[in-house]
């Protein structure tokens, strides 16, 4: 099992699929990796409810159902776009979704995402995102 050690940023992202388990600082099953967002440091917020000049009626209403991670207010969705995120499916048919910023993955093995927090220190989905 070949660890990639952490380092700040979203380099702490490289070596993650969709697909692999997460766990928590307890060892408990956290769930698997849904969505990988790396980071982008200028960004100032998520721009998917903005339509641009270019773009007709119909295609920034696509775009906006389409293209809405992280599903968070606004301020902590500047977070996320800024430093990068994870997000991860809940382990459980009633768990929500959750977010993991780059600075709460402790290592990436090829057998999971082992993370420094546990699973009540992350974000979870806003659940009604309508």
């Amino acid at each position: 099992m070949a660890e990639r050690p952490s380092t700040p940023g979203s380099s702490q992202l490289a070596g993650i699929w969709v697909g692999m388990p997460v766990i928590d600082a307890t060892g408990r099953l956290v769930g698997s990796v849904k969505y990988i967002k790396r980071g982008t440091p200028t960004a100032d917020r998520p721009t998917a409810d903005r339509p641009t000049a270019d773009e007709d009626l119909e295609t920034a209403f696509a775009r906006a159902l389409t293209e809405t991670e992280p599903q968070v207010d606004a301020e902590l969705a500047e977070e996320l776009v800024r430093q990068g995120f994870l997000k991860v499916t809940g382990a459980g048919l009633m768990d929500n979704d959750l977010y993991v910023l780059p600075d709460q993955i402790a290592v990436a093995d090829d057998d999971a995402v082992r993370l420094s927090a546990a699973v009540t220190e992350l974000t979870v989905e806003r659940e009604h995102w309508f």
